[in-house]
């Protein structure tokens, strides 16, 4: 089973990145690279703020991603975008995630690296999520608010391929009895333990390292039958 953001750019998944508001296409798929982009600070700056006024303007968007750097104004006018159904965020300088609950349609949310990011309790309020991941959020080590998103179908907790990333316990992952997706590559628990994760018995696909227990690793394998990886 693949990761929902899996890149197929054969199927315009995701299409081109383009720069400027004007070089949008009207498709139901946008990828903004507004950011990076080697400008005078004031010309960048204009840039985004052109996305900031035109993104909650936009209608038809189903997918949008965001292939450069993201500041937090730009992910809050993302956040308006009517009817918006997935958002992938390569990496971020955002702080806050308020933003999101606005985005109410909201199925697929991905959020590379943000280092700066101050809490996921957000995130407990999009109900409607399917598919979500998160990487390298390291000032967060409770996982608590994701016990929540019962609806989830896909989650992916990774670190970088360089640092991990390290939370209290995956004990709140077990709440999710419809996963049928997990990944936690390079993610380390303080508890160092898989036993919050039995209770789930949906999986087909698991990603993991290989520091975790053996004997937890199998207790999984036991309890997923259809798990192919």
């Amino acid at each position: 089973m693949e990761y929902f953001w899996y890149w197929k750019p054969a199927s315009r998944f995701p299409p081109p990145a383009v720069v400027r508001p004007e070089e949008f296409d009207g498709s139901d798929r946008l990828t903004i690279a507004c950011t990076q982009t080697n400008l005078p600070a004031r010309q960048q700056r204009e840039i985004v703020d052109a996305w900031c006024d035109a993104l909650p303007a936009l209608k038809g968007i189903r997918f949008l991603w965001f292939s450069s750097k993201v500041p937090q104004d730009l992910f809050d006018a993302a956040c308006r975008v009517p009817g918006l159904e997935g958002l992938y965020i390569k990496w971020s300088g955002i702080k806050d995630l308020s933003s999101i609950a606005s985005s109410q349609p909201l199925k697929y949310f991905h959020l590379g690296q943000s280092s700066l990011v101050e809490s996921i309790e957000p995130l407990a309020k999009c109900s409607n999520l399917r598919w979500l991941g998160l990487e390298l959020l390291s000032r967060i080590s409770e996982l608590n608010p994701l016990g929540s998103l019962i609806g989830l179908e896909g989650l992916s907790l990774e670190g970088s391929m360089s640092t991990p990333w390290r939370v209290a316990s995956l004990s709140p992952v077990g709440r999710l009895s419809n996963l049928r997706y997990l990944s936690i590559a390079n993610l380390r628990a303080v508890d160092k333990s898989l036993s919050g994760l039995f209770t789930l018995d949906q999986l087909v696909t698991f990603h993991h390292a290989n520091w975790w227990n053996m004997d937890e690793l199998a207790e999984i394998k036991r309890r997923n039958a259809g798990l192919n990886s």
